[in-house]
């Protein structure tokens, strides 16, 4: 199975309030996210809170990202998903 779309991490790890967090993500196929893609946090209680995001226009390198102070403190889940809020990946990024 060929995987269509891939996250690739290019932030300094844990980062810090005072840092940039960047995701990379890669689509390797035209309809791999064709309507562009969002990165957001979650929250404690679940709720997602957009941070960034990017027009996609096919296959290629991606980037997104958002200030360690956007993003909060501890252990914080991120999620990059579609323009239609379907979930592409999700990782933990630990923010000091």
């Amino acid at each position: 199975m060929r995987q269509a779309v891939r996250p690739e991490p290019r932030s300094a790890a844990p980062a810090t309030s005072g840092s940039l967090v960047r995701v990379g993500v890669t689509i390797f196929e035209f309809d791999g996210a064709p309507n562009g893609l969002v990165l957001y946090r979650r929250t404690a209680d679940g709720v997602l809170v957009r941070l960034d995001s990017r027009t996609t226009s096919g296959p290629g390198a991606y980037e997104l990202s958002a200030p360690g102070s956007l993003i909060g403190s501890g252990l914080v889940r991120l999620v990059v998903a579609d323009a239609f809020g379907l979930t592409v990946t999700y990782g933990d990024v630990q923010v000091r």
